[in-house]
């Protein structure tokens, strides 16, 4: 997770301001996000700040004005207050190389699995991983993917493609993106 790591959020140009403002805002989390606008779940990074109408579509930069994502869209529940979503930039990055390379938008490559979190202590204890290991549990494993039959239900996946798998899902290496 990469909690507390700042970003400069920039608003777009108001007609009320001469210039556009930009205030210091701090990354919540990390995660796979669900997209309101389809049915597609990506990887986003949740911020401390409310992205109003017409907004979205501004870049987020880092303390070194690194764009490190697009402000996509935020979070209207009574609830929760001051929750931004943005999506990153290998994200898009991927979008853009796949249209290059396609003509199209052809998605990302599915997993075929359905994992879970191994944030509990005991749950980690249960299945046998030790102190220092850290992964997801593989719940289920579509009939037809690929690595059916490698993985098989209650597996642990640790590491994928050489980047080790933190307990709530995410990639050691996603840090290093935004730094």
């Amino acid at each position: 997770m990469m909690s507390g790591i700042v970003l400069l959020f920039i608003y777009h140009p108001d007609a009320a301001l001469p210039v556009p403002k930009s205030i210091p805002l701090v990354v919540s989390r990390m995660e796979v996000l669900s997209d309101v606008h389809g049915s597609t779940d990506l990887l986003g990074l949740q911020i401390d700040a409310v992205i109003n109408s017409g907004n979205s579509g501004g870049p987020e930069l880092n303390d070194k004005g690194k764009c490190v994502g697009i402000a996509f869209q935020s979070l209207k529940h009574e609830d929760g207050e001051n929750i931004g979503y943005v999506i990153p930039t290998p994200v898009i990055m991927h979008f853009i190389q796949d249209y290059e390379k396609n003509g199209a938008y052809t998605g990302f490559p599915i997993l075929g699995v359905e994992w879970q979190k191994m944030e509990n202590p005991d749950l980690r204890i249960s299945v046998g991983m030790k102190a220092d290991q850290k992964g997801v549990r593989i719940r289920r494993i579509e009939p037809t993917a690929p690595e059916s039959h490698v993985l098989k239900p209650s597996d642990i996946i640790l590491s994928f493609d050489g980047v080790n798998i933190a307990n709530d899902g995410t990639g050691s290496e996603f840090y290093f993106l935004f730094h």
